[in-house]
């Protein structure tokens, strides 16, 4: 172990109302009944020391932070206890739960324990957390057995960050203490005003939905009642096989298809139910609104909790019970769109600055599938868009209307993974990529077909990935462009060395399925370590994990670029968040445009661009 890096984990206070199961981590490390029961440290290759309640505070403080990296298994815990209860702040986040998402999180689970057990490290001690519940104050005995649980802990962690660290990149790890550091050292703020605006309206919105309905939302909450609602209006019931029972369940889930199909159904009155119960059983966004509100009372910073591939392909996802991941845009005519974001300020003298990867995925798939074309398109800055929905309406793009470019750029965005036309349709009817739009059958019929036409590259693509598929199935290896296909581990290994996993890679009727863990943070805090899925994958679906995992290093390793200049606040899959002086707004957006347009050493031909903006608000 490195002289320079100390590994920590606290023990704190819990009971059956207070702990992390029902509280985000910033909620439950902000509450006036947080204690730190103990903590375990290990200072480089030295021997693990448990330390008691009363004498936390002393021992941390003797340390010279500035000096030392910190390493524990969830960092964005014990590093936030660093930071806000004790206004400690270390040279550097390391984090083994970050490390056994990118490494495990598919195969083997991101827990300590289960992590521990696939590297042959040991065990934790069982039985000894359960006792601690609603103790306050720990008796000898209690302390004594919980301490050595903690060592155990400190250890363990410490062992398995030597195991993994060889697989590590500077930069992956590098990208890890970014995001520790955006939650553990946050600097965005919550405009209060604007967060109980965009709650009012959410909750009139849900009000307004329901009573569009004309019936007992019971009738909209409960699945057999709603089944009977659809029933007497005339609708076929959508079903699906449960992958729990494996049984026939209703389709009533937002991502279901016959559920979606409903959403757009010519019966207004159907429409009027679909969107009442999609209103009753979600609560996203007035939950968002409220934990706004809460995280910012009386003037606190907002933690911006990301998971370090928390996604297959390695992008992040959200947490600590509020998605900053997917807050809905604001439209310039619609004042009552994107309150979300606007309620997310800088503080005051600073400016948010957010750079946007313009059409990430778009161009590095025309990359990968060599369609000369279309990254002719991009380079020489051409309309895409306009030239797609030129060629779908038989128009010059001179003529193409602001409708008609909305529907080129959807298929330019969202075609390129295989996707049919009734998916398509369905796109642009419910607005999952912009605004809504009517549509016919007819035209997603041609929208699909011309795009398969004009982009054969691409389309063939889809095989080399279904090949790369095949090469896995029969423990064969080849390599496609920057990609490594490792038959035997049934991998593709990234440019820098990260890889996408499929393990228990089988042929099915209808493609492939693998095996993956249904909820890998479960298993971060102890869950069963058999909680697997089945998962279909194939050709189109292979080329988006791909694409997506190689855009995903390009934005990281301009993430990094640009916060040796600017304190980067967040990321939003293919945008920048970050903090800048007012009187250096300007600047600073230019100087992450420019860190944007460069092409990575792998790709030295990828031709990219970005655009971007600044305000107090986060309002892009």
């Amino acid at each position: 172990m490195r002289d320079d890096i100390i590994t920590l984990d606290f023990e704190t206070y819990w009971d059956k109302d207070y702990t992390l199961r029902k509280l985000a981590t910033s909620e439950y490390i902000r509450d006036d009944r947080f204690k730190a029961q103990c903590v375990g440290i290990k200072i480089g290759a030295n021997n693990v020391v448990w330390v008691p309640d009363k004498n936390v505070e002393e021992a941390l403080r003797s340390i010279d932070w500035a000096s030392y990296a910190l390493l524990a298994h969830h960092t964005q815990f014990d590093g936030f206890i660093l930071t806000e209860r004790y206004g400690i702040i270390p040279a550097y986040y390391l984090c083994t739960l970050s490390m056994g998402r990118g490494l495990h999180s598919i195969g083997v689970g991101a827990s300590l324990d289960a992590l521990a057990r696939f590297y042959n490290l040991g065990n934790k001690i069982p039985d000894v957390l359960n006792r601690t519940k609603g103790v306050l104050d720990w008796p000898p005995e209690l302390m004594q057995d919980a301490g050595l649980y903690c060592a155990m802990d400190t250890k363990l962690c410490s062992d398995l960050f030597l195991k993994m660290l060889p697989s590590f990149a500077t930069s992956e790890l590098d990208l890890i203490d970014e995001t520790c550091r955006m939650f553990c050292e946050p600097v965005l703020q919550v405009h209060i005003p604007t967060a109980k605006r965009a709650l009012k309206l959410e909750l009139d919105s849900k009000r307004i939905k329901i009573a569009k309905a004309e019936t007992d939302p019971a009738n909209l909450s409960s699945n057999l009642k709603f089944a009977a609602l659809l029933k007497s209006l005339g609708v076929e019931i959508p079903m699906k096989i449960s992958p729990t029972t494996k049984k026939p369940a209703y389709a009533f889930a937002k991502g279901d298809a016959g559920f979606q199909e409903l959403m757009i159904h010519e019966d207004e009155a159907v429409r009027a139910i679909v969107e009442a119960r999609i209103a009753v059983k979600s609560t996203i966004g007035s939950t968002r609104a409220q934990r706004l509100l809460d995280e910012g009372a009386n003037g606190r910073t907002l933690p911006v909790y990301l998971k370090y591939y928390g996604a297959h392909t390695g992008r992040w996802s959200g947490g600590n019970r509020m998605n900053l991941q997917n807050l809905p845009r604001a439209y310039p005519d619609d004042p009552n769109s994107g309150l979300l974001r606007k309620s997310i300020i800088a503080p005051e003298g600073y400016v948010i600055v957010v750079s946007d990867l313009a059409q990430i995925e778009a161009r590095m798939l025309a990359w990968l599938a060599k369609d000369t074309a279309l990254l002719d398109q991009f380079r020489s800055e051409q309309d895409a868009y306009k030239i797609m929905a030129a060629s779908i309406y038989h128009k010059t793009v001179e003529e193409i209307s602001k409708t008609e470019r909305f529907v080129g750029k959807t298929a330019i965005l969202g075609l390129g993974y295989q996707m049919g036309w009734r998916r398509f349709l369905l796109t642009v009817t419910l607005g999952l990529m912009g605004p809504k739009m009517d549509m016919k059958a007819e035209t997603a019929q041609l929208v699909v077909s011309t795009y398969r036409q004009n982009r054969i590259a691409i389309v063939r693509f889809w095989d080399v990935c279904t090949d790369m598929l095949n090469h896995m199935l029969y423990d064969m290896d080849m390599e496609v462009g920057p990609l490594r296909v490792d038959g035997k581990n049934n991998r593709i290994y990234m440019p820098n060395n990260m890889y996408l996993e499929y393990p228990g890679l089988s042929q099915s009727n209808d493609g492939f399925v693998f095996f993956d863990y249904e909820n890998a943070d479960i298993m971060a805090r102890g869950g069963s370590p058999n909680m697997k899925k089945a998962r279909k994958i194939y050709g189109g679906l292979l080329t988006e994990n791909v694409t997506q995992a190689l855009a995903r290093i390009v934005i990281g390793d301009q993430l990094l670029q640009i916060a040796k200049r600017y304190k980067v606040a967040s990321t939003t899959h293919d945008e920048i968040i970050a903090v800048a002086p007012v009187d250096e707004a300007d600047f600073a957006l230019a100087y992450m445009l420019s860190a944007m347009r460069i092409p990575p050493e792998w790709a030295p031909d990828l031709p990219l661009d970005a655009e971007g903006g600044w305000a107090r608000e986060y309002s892009k």
